[in-house]
């Protein structure tokens, strides 16, 4: 990038922040100005004003959709001139794109110990499953890293993989019946992410690194229908389980969604009893489970945040299973592994919104030495 460019975008993003904190400034004083009114108003009783504070409340949402469309233009402008002063004479947007991905490295050496200790879950795992003959796919998080960086997202530590009900099970056995240094953690939340998943973690107590297994159904159909349906009966067995509250879990690095797990044996029988019968009306309604159906399914059970989504794929999507390099060696993936990834991501070379809340995340020193000691002991 020349320097006659880098001046152009450094003049740019100074003035988008000069607008955009005009906006938001302009934005605030009209929520204060219009609130303080709407109170006063509402204190005084007087005929007409219930009018006049919905007014003023129309009128804040019409800003707020101003502001809105502001940020929109910003974005695009902000993204179309980066990109295109970015990319190499001759290069595509989309390969500018994927050279600048592959090229992000961690810039914070706990995340790089963590993800260490973190690619010890996902290699005993791929063992295990060749071992013994499981289909199973990076899914998520992981198999992004995996198309943009060839390995984890620099600063994520989680891991996910994907697989088949039926290959489920197959997986519990071996685990249990393997000498291995990983366990399976039946993992039920309600409240934040409602769910009845399997995580995969390291016997030794006190490592708080898990990698999510998300599980997926067959289906007779990929159209609207079906996974309209699925979310009808998603929705309900969110609903159903609402009124169950977690036992409170304190302690170093205990994620937020693993701050409402269930522990409760009554709760978890209730939990599987709602899935099983939801599960059965999806099996009459949608043809779950069966083998030779045409599409493949988020499971019902998995976490809600991909409802919003249509995850539903036509079967050949998924299969048969692809590789792809994950810190320098060969995972499986799904077989069209872009659509698979843009059913969950609308656009997966983009930095996420999230990504500050990801790098500053804070580790307490002895947390770190635990994960550093694991990396030492495993990867002998």
């Amino acid at each position: 990038m020349s320097k006659s460019s880098i001046e152009q975008l450094d003049s740019a993003f100074k003035s988008y922040s000069v607008n955009m904190e005009k906006t938001f400034s302009e934005f605030k004083a009209n929520v204060s100005k219009m609130l303080s009114d709407a109170k006063d108003d509402i204190s005084l009783g007087e005929p007409g004003k219930a009018k006049e504070v919905t007014d003023k409340i129309a009128k804040l949402n019409t800003t707020l959709d101003r502001l809105n469309k502001s940020v929109d233009v910003y974005e695009y402008q902000m993204n179309y001139m980066f990109w295109n002063n970015y990319r190499s004479e001759n290069e595509s947007v989309l390969d500018a794109k994927k050279r600048f991905f592959l090229g992000l490295k961690p810039d914070n050496e706990d995340v790089v110990a963590v993800q260490k200790a973190a690619l010890l879950l996902m290699k005993e795992v791929k063992r295990i499953c060749e071992k013994h003959d499981i289909e199973y796919w990076l899914d998520v998080g992981s198999l992004m890293g995996a198309v943009r960086h060839k390995g984890f997202i620099p600063w994520a530590t989680s891991s996910y993989i994907g697989i088949m009900r039926k290959e489920l099970e197959k997986l519990k056995d071996a685990v249990n019946n393997e000498e291995t240094y990983i366990k399976l953690d039946n993992f039920n939340a309600i409240r934040m992410q409602c769910c009845n998943i399997i995580r995969i973690k390291f016997k030794d107590s006190g490592i708080p690194l898990f990698m999510d297994v998300f599980v997926y159904d067959f289906c007779d159909k990929s159209d609207d229908s079906a996974w309209n349906e699925y979310r009808k009966h998603r929705r309900e067995f969110s609903r159903s389980l609402m009124k169950y509250k977690p036992v409170p879990l304190e302690g170093t690095g205990i994620d937020i969604v693993e701050k409402h797990r269930i522990i409760n044996e009554e709760h978890l029988g209730v939990i599987k009893d709602t899935f099983e019968k939801h599960q059965k009306k999806l099996t009459d309604s949608i043809g779950l489970d069966n083998e030779d159906g045409k599409a493949v399914i988020w499971g019902i059970d998995n976490f809600s945040y991909y409802v919003g989504k249509k995850c539903i794929l036509k079967k050949e999507s998924i299969f048969p299973l692809k590789k792809l390099s994950f810190c320098g060696e060969e995972y499986p993936v799904p077989n069209d592994h872009i659509a698979f990834l843009k059913c969950k991501y609308a656009d997966i070379y983009k930095l996420p919104d999230d990504i500050l809340a990801q790098h500053n995340i804070k580790r307490p020193a002895e947390l770190i030495e635990k994960y550093k000691a694991l990396t030492e002991k495993y990867s002998k």
